[in-house]
């Protein structure tokens, strides 16, 4: 716990230091016309390129009764959309040798997918149309809530993950 602790204290001295700064000076965000924030920045280490959907929605924001629906809603964007079903949203990353995920957090959600360079037009469009257009159907929507329910099960058995929620209970008293 400490250790842990004193990690996290290190980091913003690391973004305070000369040093720190230097690691993030290659960092270019835009605001598009239609309010849609872009941060990028440029790696050349390997010919791949990594997008991120991030949107400010995470258990943070849940009621009582609202537990779990960010996560829930996470993985609906898998389900498929108005124009892709799960299988066909899989396989369009798939076949250029890519890799499709999310992750929910207390503030925030992220669907990310990475692929060969070359393939970036196609993340762009799969990432665009899972977000803005998902099928949220009643019946995919029940058998997710069970998958999470049991993912919290899980993560509930595991020490680590007992712990870091008590770091962030402890820390964020206010915004957990």
């Amino acid at each position: 716990m400490v250790l842990l602790a004193g990690l996290v204290l290190t980091v913003p001295a690391v973004h305070a230091s000369p040093q720190g700064a230097r690691l993030f000076s290659d960092i270019q965000t835009v605001i598009l016309p239609n309010g849609l924030k872009v941060i990028l920045r440029e790696n050349h280490a390997a010919p791949v390129v990594t997008l991120q959907a991030w949107v400010r929605v995470g258990s943070a924001q849940e009621s009582d009764g609202q537990a779990g629906m960010a996560h829930v809603l996470e993985h609906m964007l898998f389900k498929g959309t108005e124009k892709r079903t799960a299988f066909q949203i899989a396989q369009a990353i798939d076949r250029v040798g890519g890799f499709l995920n999310a992750f929910t957090e207390k503030e925030i959600t992220c669907l990310y997918c990475t692929l060969p360079r070359e393939h970036l037009e196609l993340a762009v469009d799969v990432v665009t149309d899972m977000v803005n257009n998902s099928v949220l159907s009643t019946e995919e929507i029940e058998k997710e809530k069970l998958v999470v329910i049991n993912e919290i099960k899980s993560i509930e058995d595991n020490p680590e993950e007992r712990a870091y929620e008590f770091y962030l209970e402890t820390m964020w008293k206010d915004h957990v």
